[in-house]
């Protein structure tokens, strides 16, 4: 759908889908849902929690978001590292002095939770990748329409929530590490040949790929939703529940500033030694729309590898993410089944 709005009405009305969505949601939350015990507890709000956190939090989505710039102010990136650590630090000393604190610190001691905070992080961080950076494939690469280059994302999300489905069936039978781990290896392994794709990669694959992936995320970040809230008290309910939210936000912000400048630096070291090629022309070439131009078309064979080692890169980072989160699970303690 989002392609198919970029190619025939701009990419401005693409956020437009979020308002008619928005209001169902909205209205079904409205007429539907209905507390069944409203329990009333006066509490001292933590101020101090929420402005440490809230500038941590922005902090972060600032510096990532600058680095996936291909001008990057090494300036402003050193304040806002800075300000991470000086928020951090402040953080943990309010939160630890909190009556009712808004990160209830220990959360971090509970080693289950902390493999779903950070398994939903890492797969989020993947998926984000996929997201993008597979349309991009298909439009610099195969001349795809954004209509087109849009299909290669969506046999994941079906696959989602069809294999949602499955999570209370297969938590009642085996260990979270005993789910998580066979799927993520295999999501892995799909992946693994992009690194090495040639520019004839065959199409069908990413459609493979991305069934695969919605598949298995499907399963392991609802599981892992599932499991965080599970393993933690009533009071601390809404905040895990947060918390997985706010890792795969923190998963797919990250990720994006991370495989945007590794992206960009690749494709800079491809082109350095070519003084007739120029960032403009690299980004004529990601746009499907602009093969035709002269000078693209004279210099399609570097810009071409260009853009495929940069992908080569993007997603040779992802198999580093995959190595990551599969030592998490590994590390695991719980071997049993989660009651």
């Amino acid at each position: 759908m989002g392609g198919y709005i970029v190619d025939n009405l701009g990419w401005h009305w693409v956020f437009f889908i979020n308002v008619p969505l928005g209001v169902i949601v909205f209205l079904i939350i409205f007429t539907t849902y209905h507390d069944s015990k409203l329990i009333h507890q006066k509490s001292k709000m933590d101020f101090l929690g929420i402005a440490s956190l809230s500038i941590l939090l922005v902090s972060v989505l600032l510096l990532f978001q600058g680095l996936s710039v291909s001008k990057i102010n090494w300036v402003l990136m050193a304040f806002l590292t800075l300000v991470i650590l000086l928020a951090t630090l402040v953080l943990i000393k309010v939160e630890q002095q909190a009556i009712d604190p808004i990160v209830p610190l220990n959360l971090f001691g509970n080693q289950l939770f902390l493999v779903q905070i950070f398994t939903t992080l890492a797969l989020s961080a993947i998926q984000i990748g996929f997201q993008t950076y597979f349309p991009m494939w298909f439009q610099s690469l195969y001349h795809a329409s954004p209509s087109l280059a849009g299909l290669a994302v969506t046999p994941s999300p079906i696959l989602w929530l069809l294999s949602s489905f499955l999570v209370g069936s297969l938590v009642e039978k085996f260990a979270p590490k005993y789910i998580a781990l066979p799927l993520i290896i295999v999501m892995a392994l799909t992946y693994l040949p992009l690194v090495f794709a040639s520019i004839n990669f065959p199409e069908y694959l990413f459609y493979v790929i991305s069934g695969v992936t919605g598949f298995v995320l499907g399963i392991v970040i609802t599981m892992n939703t599932l499991i965080a809230q599970h393993v933690v008290s009533q009071k601390d309910l809404g905040t895990a529940s947060s918390m997985i939210t706010l890792g795969r936000t923190l998963g797919q912000t990250i990720a994006t500033g991370i495989f945007g400048l590794i992206f960009n630096l690749t494709i800079h070291h491809e082109i350095f030694q070519q003084p007739t090629i120029s960032e403009n022309m690299v980004n004529q070439f990601i746009s499907s729309n602009n093969h035709g131009s002269t000078m693209v078309g004279k210099n399609f064979d570097v810009l071409a590898q260009a853009v495929l080692s940069g992908m080569h890169a993007v997603f040779l980072v992802t198999l580093i993410l995959f190595v990551l989160v599969i030592i998490l699970n590994l590390s695991d303690k719980k071997r049993t089944i989660v009651k």
